[in-house]
């Protein structure tokens, strides 16, 4: 059994609503109503240990949610290090219609110090010869610069310890300066890094090739319900997710990446490993709530999930990042 560390630096209380059908501008009612701990990180944690790994789940926590957020996870039986800051834990509410459709309104969450900053970054370093891989995810509270991203990734490297980045934008793009093990952009981050949205997994797999090339070793991008490309120096790809009836896809790129994240610590070759992630995520979006895949039906949905893979060819001088069309 691994060991994970996830830091989630902007922890949130998911309250997710389900209704038949949102109508804007007049009165909606309930059918249910749940309150789950969630930021990437932790619902990262949540699906490590459904699949039988260990994890700890380290970030900041504020005020009355935070101690609510807190009660949640222990509940779960995740074991936290958690460092409390000034202010108060976001809330996040999720609308969820029958059919899948979700409509997110999240709050920005505490504002952190320089001091709480230097405090985390001393606590992962700390800690860091207890993990087997470390993943660091999710948006950033008032206070965080996107370098901190890489400041968390660079301190990971420096210790040996492989690290995945799931973040976005110029969190996103600093991190990548430090040489992450794992990214995973969805498809709009992908957009931006690449300078077109892809809109088919052939797509998604060149962009994917463009992160490895910049030094990532298993870049993957997530395109919903068709799948997820991938590429690391020597390959890329797609594993294309199998049909599923979605109840919720909050949550779903975290399982897709605690997924990935398990199987290549289970020494499964990247298609494999990717392949066992999108299995993961199709059996996550089955259930409500973030991060609750069912390891009882995976089984199953992998063998539904289809792989493609091919070989890259080496590029002939080092240079800028290329776009390889894929047949």
């Amino acid at each position: 059994m691994a060991t994970v560390g996830t830091v989630t630096l902007n922890p949130a209380l998911d309250r997710t609503v389900a209704l038949n059908s949102l109508r804007l501008h007049t009165l909606n009612r309930a059918d249910s109503v749940r309150v789950d701990a969630a930021g990437k990180g932790i619902n990262v944690a949540r699906v490590l240990t459904r699949l039988g790994h260990s994890s700890v789940c380290l970030g900041f926590l504020a005020g009355d949610t935070g101690r609510t957020v807190a009660t949640l996870v222990e509940r779960e039986g995740l074991p936290t290090d958690f460092l409390w800051v000034g202010g108060e834990t976001r809330t996040n509410l999720k609308l969820v219609e029958y059919g899948g459709l979700v409509t997110e309104v999240n709050e920005r969450g505490p504002l952190v110090t320089e001091q709480d900053l230097d405090a985390l970054a001393e606590q992962f370093q700390q800690r860091l010869n207890r993990f087997h891989m470390a993943v660091v995810a999710g948006s950033a509270p008032a206070g965080v610069s996107p370098g901190y991203y890489a400041r968390l990734v660079s301190s990971a490297r420096q210790a040996g310890v492989p690290v995945a980045l799931d973040a976005e934008g110029e969190a996103l793009e600093a991190g990548l300066s430090a040489g992450p093990d794992l990214v995973k952009p969805n498809a709009d981050e992908a957009a931006r890094l690449a300078g077109a949205r892809p809109d088919t997994l052939s797509e998604a797999a060149e962009v994917a090739a463009i992160l490895a090339d910049r030094g990532v070793r298993l870049a993957l991008v997530s395109m919903g319900a068709l799948g997820c490309a991938y590429a690391t120096r020597d390959e890329y790809g797609w594993a294309e997710a199998p049909a599923v009836a979605a109840r919720s896809t909050v949550g779903a790129g975290d399982s897709l990446v605690a997924g990935t994240v398990a199987s290549l610590l289970e020494k499964r070759p990247p298609a494999e490993a990717v392949r066992w992630g999108v299995a993961i995520a199709a059996s996550a979006v089955r259930w409500q709530g973030p991060g609750r895949p069912d390891p009882g039906e995976v089984a199953g949905l992998l063998s539904q999930t289809a792989v493609r893979t091919t070989r890259r060819q080496a590029p002939k001088a080092p240079g800028p990042a290329r776009r390889e069309r894929i047949p």
